[in-house]
């Protein structure tokens, strides 16, 4: 079945707390390319090979653990209001 693909003990199958998250980053600067996030949803339904190499599913809580782990949340912040690269 579907659920959080975190490697762990996570175990929600719950979709409305599924989430789509870039593997390797760069969401943040990829969804700018797109109108809004349904677009960037349609984009990769129709390029499903594409999505299986860049996005995983995983729960609201995982995803927000990842983003602290990784730092992408303070980095993100820094790159919008000071323009960093």
């Amino acid at each position: 079945g579907v659920g959080c693909w975190h490697k762990g003990t996570c175990n929600v199958i719950d979709f409305d707390v599924l989430q789509g998250d870039h593997i390797n980053g760069g969401g943040h600067k990829e969804r700018q390319r797109f109108y809004n996030n349904h677009a960037l949803f349609v984009y990769y339904i129709k390029h499903h090979e594409e999505a299986k190499q860049k996005l995983q599913l995983l729960c609201a809580n995982c995803n927000s653990k990842k983003q602290i782990k990784t730092d992408e949340t303070t980095r993100l912040y820094f790159q919008d209001h000071y323009k960093l690269d």
